[in-house]
């Protein structure tokens, strides 16, 4: 990486809890963008691994790298939140340190905000890859076939490493919730479709890695977090509420095809939570 230039500084946000192994490929993915006025920080979330030493190596080579430290592990929530208060940027976006950001990923989102002020924040497009980073599959996120005020009653819509926000609107939000990891993005694009219109710029701009301990793959500390989200959002308008709850289900149920009596009870529970027959073709259109 070198010296900043031109162009607004854009504020890459990364908590990284022994993320030693996977690292290097995150911030080199960012040290290859093609916008190079961009400081990075990485916040070490208590790791106990050598997540600290290779952190504050590639500092020590690279001045827009800055190494923010926690005491003990807080989550990444609590970690992110630590980088936003201490950011500089006039642009914001989110990189998991076991994930990695295409060369254009910032040039080619920053235009598109600057071109399009009504929006406080764009997404694109992401691929999924095996551990070694080679894709497996390109995820087309496209524009939701609702209006996200409503969408975002039934499900998230995009991964953190996705979008691009102004530092108004982040300001404007405030901090991720820190009791809601790990459906604190979700919560957070609930929290910013209030405030901003977003906006969609086709083409893949990340690449989320798969592997055996990322923290998607921990089913009842999501299903956990997605329950406490309903509740803060939606438990003051019973149709929404039980609409929400309804897609939950269906979710678990798709998720569960090598389970058949775990899809049978969850579409069980969809059948009884759905307020009305109505809503079942939306919720099969879009619930995951």
């Amino acid at each position: 990486m070198s010296t900043p230039t031109e162009g607004p500084l854009v504020s890459v946000v990364m908590p990284a809890f022994n993320a030693a192994s996977f690292l290097a490929d995150s911030v080199a993915s960012v040290a290859a963008q093609t916008h190079r006025a961009v400081e990075l920080l990485i916040v070490d979330d208590g790791s106990s691994d050598n997540t600290v030493r290779v952190a504050e190596e590639f500092a020590a080579r690279d001045q827009r790298v800055r190494v923010i430290r926690s005491p003990r592990h807080v989550g990444t929530s609590a970690a992110r939140n630590l980088a936003l208060d201490a950011m500089r940027g006039d642009y914001v976006c989110f990189l998991d340190a076991d994930d990695a950001f295409l060369p254009h990923k910032i040039e080619m989102q920053l235009a598109f905000l600057r071109a399009n002020p009504s929006y406080g924040l764009v997404f694109s497009d992401v691929y999924h890859s095996y551990a070694n980073l080679q894709p497996i599959r390109l995820h087309r996120t496209g524009v939701p076939p609702l209006s996200f005020h409503e969408l975002l009653t039934v499900r998230n819509w995009f991964t953190p490493i996705v979008p691009l926000l102004t530092r108004s609107l982040v300001r404007s939000v405030g901090p991720f919730d820190e009791n809601l990891v790990p459906a604190e993005d979700w919560d957070y694009w609930i929290r910013c479709a209030q405030v901003t219109s977003f906006g969609y710029l086709p083409g893949p701009v990340a690449i989320y890695r798969e592997h055996p301990h990322q923290t998607s793959r921990q089913s009842d500390r999501i299903r956990i977090a997605q329950e406490r989200l309903i509740d803060k959002h939606f438990g003051r308008t019973q149709r929404i509420y039980a609409r929400a709850r309804a897609a939950r289900h269906l979710s678990a149920a798709r998720h569960s095809k090598r389970q058949p009596l775990v899809v049978f009870r969850e579409l069980a529970r969809f059948a009884r939570a759905v307020p009305g027959w109505r809503d079942v073709p939306m919720l099969l259109r879009v619930v995951e």
